[in-house]
């Protein structure tokens, strides 16, 4: 990050920074979660991972559900999560027809490497490129058999959580999937470029 810097490199390290915190500290506030959504949702406006701010929110209010039910706010749940579901297919319809809509990448999209880490990042971007919208309704549905689990089943006696564990569990994973793509996508770019600029340094 030192010695490569940039401001995609820079967004990222944000986002796994932030990230890493979340999954792995002690004892977590449900609203770190805003802490990875800044930088994401920069990214998405400087059009470096567009899928991902589309992605990651849906997720992250999904692994709220537990305690906003808790909390009384099912209802609003709903209505901001299809909300933003709908604007967010709007706008990606919308870019998808204007002109260089498949550019990404931001500062990086001409980095080349024959690396294998880099080649692996590359295969993951094709996915989130050419999958992201298969992948953002799995994850949809995933949570909607959840929901419907905890309305009509009932978890059993000896594990009252069991349902919250679901939740956690399901949400954990997409966490963790994104974690490793940005933190791999941090390391291919450094290790995999042929020319690595100094740091800029802008003055005032």
């Amino acid at each position: 990050m030192v010695s490569f810097s940039s401001l995609s490199g820079f967004l990222r390290c944000l986002t796994s920074t932030a990230l890493a915190f979340y999954l792995f500290s002690y004892q977590v506030h449900e609203k770190s979660i805003l802490l990875v959504a800044l930088p994401v949702t920069m990214m998405a406006a400087d059009s470096m991972e567009p899928a991902l701010a589309y992605y990651l929110p849906l997720v992250a209010t999904g692994s709220m559900y537990p305690l906003l039910e808790k909390d009384g706010h099912v209802l609003t749940y709903f209505a901001v999560s299809a909300t933003f579901l709908l604007l967010a297919s709007i706008r990606k319809m919308t870019s998808s027809l204007s002109p260089g809509a498949s550019s990404r990448g931001g500062d990086e999209k001409n980095v080349r490497s024959t690396t294998r880490l880099r080649r692996i990042v590359d295969w993951m971007d094709q996915m989130l490129l050419h999958h992201d919208d298969m992948m953002r309704w799995t994850s949809i549905m995933g949570f909607a058999v959840l929901h419907v689990a905890r309305v009509y089943l009932s978890p059993p006696a000896n594990l009252p959580y069991l349902s919250d564990l679901a939740f956690v569990s399901f949400s954990f994973l997409h966490f963790a999937a994104i974690y490793a793509f940005i933190t791999l996508k941090q390391l291919a770019t450094y290790f995999g470029s042929t020319s690595r600029p100094h740091p800029k340094v802008k003055t005032i």
